[in-house]
């Protein structure tokens, strides 16, 4: 464990009460891999959050999530998902990207300015990654964030870039099949009726 990543620590274990926000600021811009995952860790946890004075912005949140989410998907590390070195796969994060694009989207109190911001990182991700990086992408966050349309209208100029336009064709298809894959389970379960199994404890 480095010195800075042992500070981190440090300061994580000591935080019973109160974590002084300018203290974690320092580390947002470390070029250890490590120390972005464990505070990433760290900000995910609204334990720890609460704790933070004065609260975290979220410019402040954004560069570090940003800047983990693209160390682990544009390197999928040998030992992901190693509690040691705080990284996850490359799998792991781009899901955890979508999920978080999702929730800021619906949070108004999130500038659309910051959400536009994350739509250019996004294309930025893709248009410089290999077909390995591109394909996790679809499967793993645009599939996924695509089911919904207030979030698809964001990406509609997409259709018309000729490498995004593959991309949104895509992720578009995959999201509609699992929407209706998802409509067929309700409508079955529905027609069961009485006549689905009863489980007795």
């Amino acid at each position: 464990m480095n010195d800075e990543l042992l500070e981190l620590e440090m300061l994580y274990e000591n935080s019973e009460e109160s974590v002084p926000r300018s203290e974690l600021l320092k580390f947002i811009d470390s070029d250890q891999p490590e120390v972005l995952g464990s505070l990433y860790a760290k900000l995910t946890k609204r334990s720890f959050t609460e704790k933070i004075v004065p609260p975290m912005e979220f410019g402040d949140c954004k560069r570090l999530f940003l800047e983990f989410y693209g160390l682990c998907i544009s390197n999928d590390n040998v030992e992901a998902d190693n509690p040691q070195l705080f990284l996850i796969s490359r799998y792991i994060a781009a899901v955890d990207f979508g999920r978080w694009f999702v929730s800021i989207v619906e949070d108004r109190k999130i500038a659309r300015s910051d959400v536009a911001d994350v739509v250019r990182w996004l294309e930025n991700l893709y248009v410089q990654g290999d077909q390995e990086i591109r394909s996790c992408l679809i499967v793993a966050s645009l599939e996924h964030m695509f089911s919904r349309n207030s979030i698809r209208k964001l990406f509609s100029s997409w259709k018309f870039d000729p490498i995004l336009g593959g991309a949104y064709r895509e992720a578009t298809a995959k999201s509609r099949y699992e929407h209706l894959n998802a409509e067929e389970n309700v409508d079955y379960f529905n027609r069961q009726g009485s006549n689905m199994p009863v489980r007795r404890e």
